[in-house]
């Protein structure tokens, strides 16, 4: 136990009692929180410029909201984020709206379409 006392000391005078606090507290912060704020990047599969409201970058939590609307009535449309599908909603105004939030790490957002009129 004397040790612990003894490591205490010599950290303390080495990083500040500040930086203690730190090692101690900030190692059991849950990563979800450490990155709160910080920005990622969305890849829109060189679509970007498809989606109403794209931004190149958003904060981790933060609620992103697009919408696409140049829609062909003999296709089907399936958006995906990292692999995953994407729900979306429909309004005549603005075509599908795609809505997720925000993770803490760089995603990919890719469109799928298919033409249904035409035989395979």
């Amino acid at each position: 136990m004397l040790w612990i006392s003894y490591t205490i000391i010599i950290a303390a005078s080495v990083c500040g009692w500040a930086g203690i606090m730190l090692i101690v507290y900030g190692a059991r912060v849950p990563v979800e929180k450490q990155t709160i704020g910080k920005k990622f990047m969305v890849d829109y599969s060189g679509g970007m410029e498809q989606y109403k409201g794209a931004k190149r970058c958003y904060s981790a939590g933060a609620r992103v909201v697009l919408y696409y609307s140049l829609i062909a009535t003999d296709t089907v449309y399936d958006f995906y984020l990292d692999g995953e599908n994407l729900n979306y909603d429909y309004d005549e105004k603005n075509g599908f709206i795609l809505s997720f939030t925000m993770p803490p790490h760089n995603v990919k957002l890719e469109l799928r379409q298919k033409n249904i009129s035409v035989c395979e």
